[in-house]
């Protein structure tokens, strides 16, 4: 009798241990909202992380980060938000859209870009020069970086002298395309001169200048989870791993 016990609890619990193993290999998805300034090194974070993590797909929407936190307040899919600023996630962690505070991943370095050499050489300076007659800028009103670049231009009182050369863009990876195809120059993030179109672009004092950080406020960069699922923790947790920290830093990024 308590061996025929035993072969009717097998048989009971050897469906569900395969069931179990088969759940275990299916693939979960992840949809992760990205600032348009990370955008470059999100893909080689995501490459990273599924090495580890073959079974998670991720899909990543990018934006600027005013549009992206509009969404996610409209009840957009989203399970992670990376930010180009703590502003943003600081909003939806306050409305209780976000699980945890905003912890900060990256500190973004905003720069002045020109496809052409040394029309930039004298950092904002540069922009008053008649050869200089269009400048990519993202708009302040939804972009970080872009709220940052008219910091600058403010605090260095040439705003008013330059003000018919700007041409706004939506985000950084509009500006970005602006500065390489229609305008002189461009305000961009540093971690785009990494893009792989922007590789014969890499000539510090050639073709851009870092803007000094006193004359900005600090572009802190937060993420914030915004559901419980297992699969999102994972990569919030990689997200301030040493091997993702590093990458990010290669990325144009301080820490």
């Amino acid at each position: 009798m308590m061996k025929k016990s035993i072969q009717i609890a097998l048989l009971i619990i050897a469906p569900l241990m395969l069931l179990r193993a088969d759940s275990s290999n299916e693939t979960e998805k992840i949809n992760i909202a990205v600032a348009a300034n990370f955008s470059y090194s999100i893909k080689e974070l995501v490459s990273e992380f599924n090495k580890e993590n073959p079974n998670i797909e991720v899909n990543i929407i990018t934006g600027s980060s005013g549009q992206l936190t509009a969404q996610i307040m409209n009840g957009a899919p989203y399970d992670l938000f990376l930010s180009a600023d703590k502003t943003c996630p600081d909003m939806l962690f306050e409305k209780k859209l976000a699980l945890e505070k905003p912890a900060v991943y990256a500190k973004g370095i905003l720069i002045l870009f020109s496809r052409h050499p040394h029309y930039v050489t004298k950092g904002l300076k540069s922009l008053e020069d008649a050869r200089v007659t269009t400048i990519a800028i993202p708009n302040a009103k939804l972009a970080p970086y872009g709220y940052a670049a008219c910091q600058a231009l403010s605090n260095q009182n040439i705003v008013a002298g330059i003000s018919n050369k700007l041409v706004y863009a939506q985000n950084i990876a509009q500006a970005v395309q602006y500065a390489l195809t229609v305008t002189d120059a461009g305000f961009i993030s540093k971690s785009a001169i990494y893009a792989p179109q922007l590789e014969k672009y890499r000539e510090e004092k050639l073709f851009w200048m870092a803007i000094d950080p006193s004359l900005y406020t600090p572009l802190e960069q937060a993420a914030v989870l915004l559901n419980n699922r297992r699969c999102s923790k994972t990569f919030y947790q990689f997200l301030f791993s040493p091997v993702a920290k590093e990458l990010i830093k290669n990325g144009g990024y301080e820490l």
